[in-house]
């Protein structure tokens, strides 16, 4: 699986390049700082899986979860947050079919 990481904080990416990098079925194709690297490495590089701050210095995660809806109704796209809780609109993370537009609210343990 190819892989887009999304996050304009450098210790964010190279953590997460860190954790998949043992992975042998997984590939980090390419790296984003902003919405616009996002779409325009998107289109270059093709990723299966896209993984995405909700946070972007010129947009938010959901704005361009929507365009890359649009342009590549097939490509995954996982929205994280450095919050301790996160709102996520599962409708921004569905790649087919129809999706509630209600948030949830995701959290995670640090255990």
């Amino acid at each position: 699986m190819r892989i887009l990481i999304a996050d304009d904080n450098d210790r964010v990416r190279s953590g997460i390049r860190g954790i998949l990098s043992d992975e042998h079925d997984l590939e980090i194709c390419g790296e984003a700082i902003d919405a616009k690297q996002v779409l325009n490495q998107t289109r270059e590089l093709l990723p299966d899986l896209i993984l995405l701050d909700v946070h972007m210095p010129d947009s938010d995660g959901f704005q361009v979860t929507r365009q890359l809806r649009l342009e590549f109704p097939k490509t995954k796209v996982f929205i994280m947050s450095h919050d301790d809780a996160a709102m996520v609109s599962p409708g921004a993370l569905v790649s087919r079919g129809v999706a509630s537009s209600e948030p949830v609210q995701a959290k995670v343990s640090r255990e």
